[in-house]
């Protein structure tokens, strides 16, 4: 008995990832359990499989975290230096429970497809909880003194999730990319549907550099599929044109999108805000080049600089990593990536490519990997597609996996 126990939890790795999955779009606090919880279960299985050895390829998902310690040993560090410390850890357990974990191709299919329900189903509750909130009210404005709502720029969001919009927009992205994939090896329209409703979703959340990514990567999976798919033109067209259609009635119905793209050109637009930021972290570093400010001092420099007590990020990865941690820091961050992006072509595997890609489009300006949601979404997908036994096309056969696991 106890040994069908310990088979049966051996096979379940997709189903502790795909707790975790739950975790990312609920409060904080939740996903480091479940990321623990993977850890332990990793090491469990591995353990009891006598097959515990660490892969050869972890080191890659340790330069950040080495960068980390060595900016520690040279400028020191303070409490929110340990807590972005930690806050970066996932990059390296993630990885370390996965390459252990080793999911099949078919169980990672099962993430992916989870990835994408649990989105759909948490964005429409996200929508609804705030409509439902509205009718009870007499305007928008009053949804914050119900304390169930948090307004993250020109959007509500319900408080128990607490996530910031242009997160919401990435994970969106990502559900556009994993629909690409599985439209691409299953030729299943209806994975064309759920991408164009995720775009739909970046409109009404107001994301800019994750739409601008996901309408790109929509034009090519419409071109793609025109190519190599059984259905017809009119068939695709209609739907580019339902699309269409939508956003430009939802625009002219929404006073909230409509001044959100008549003011992208106006002065404190958060792109110039953005853009101030990037000049000023560029002035700075230009009198410590080599090994930056330290994490410790960064921010406080940038404070002094900008005489003024809001500016917590620089709104781009890559100078987050370059004023706190000089050249040194920055080159090895883009080894990091370089390693990833070698790893994804060597392999052919295409979607890891294409995530890569994306993600660093978007630290162009957004610090992804200095918050918690980017962390946590990053470490995931990059670990999955870097480490698991995964393959371009599902098993067609259910019980050579069965044979081939027991």
């Amino acid at each position: 008995m106890l040994d069908l126990i310990e088979k049966s939890i051996d096979q379940k790795g997709h189903v502790f990832v795909s707790i975790f999955i739950l975790t990312l779009f609920l409060k904080h606090i939740y996903a480091p359990y479940a990321l623990g919880l993977i850890v332990i279960y990793s090491i469990f299985s591995s353990v009891n499989k006598n097959s515990f050895k660490l892969d050869k390829d972890l080191w890659v998902f340790s330069i950040i975290p080495l960068v980390f310690i060595f900016n520690i040993l040279i400028f020191g560090a303070n409490i929110d230096t340990y807590q972005k410390f930690i806050r970066i850890l996932p990059i390296i357990l993630m990885p370390f429970a996965i390459s252990l974990i080793k999911l099949t191709s078919r169980q990672i299919h099962f993430v992916l497809s989870f990835y994408i329900y649990s989105l759909i189903i948490f964005s429409i509750f996200w929508i609804g909880s705030v409509s439902t909130y509205y009718w009870q009210i007499e305007t928008r404005e009053h949804l914050l003194n119900l304390n169930r709502t948090i307004l993250y720029g020109q959007v509500y969001i319900p408080r128990f999730f607490d996530f910031h919009t242009p997160y919401i927009c990435l994970y969106i992205l990502v559900g556009c990319l994993i629909c690409w994939y599985k439209l691409k090896i299953t030729n299943r329209i209806y994975y064309l549907g759920i991408f164009i409703f995720f775009i739909l979703l970046m409109l009404y959340f107001t994301g800019r550099t994750a739409l601008f990514i996901g309408l790109l990567l929509l034009v090519y999976t419409l071109l793609d599929f025109l190519i190599s798919s059984r259905y017809n033109l009119i068939i695709v067209l209609g739907m580019v044109i339902v699309l269409f259609t939508i956003v430009v009635l939802s625009v002219n119905m929404f006073p909230m999108l409509h001044d959100k793209l008549l003011n992208i050109s106006e002065k404190g637009f958060g792109v110039f805000h953005r853009i101030d930021y990037w000049k000023a972290s560029i002035n700075l570093i230009k009198e410590h080049p080599i090994f930056g400010y330290g994490f410790k001092n960064y921010q406080s420099e940038l404070l002094a600089y900008f005489g003024k007590k809001d500016v917590t990020n620089i709104h781009n990865q890559y100078l987050e990593y370059l004023v706190p941690s000089g050249l040194i820091g920055l080159l090895c961050y883009l080894y990091f990536k370089g390693k990833l992006i070698i790893k994804s072509i060597n392999t052919k595997n295409w979607i890891f490519l294409i995530f890569i890609i994306m993600f660093s489009l978007t630290e162009i300006t957004e610090s992804i990997l200095s918050r918690q949601r980017g962390v946590m979404l990053f470490s995931l997908f990059s670990s999955l597609f870097y480490f698991s036994n995964y393959r371009e096309t599902p098993p067609p056969d259910v019980s050579s996996i069965k044979n081939r696991t027991v």
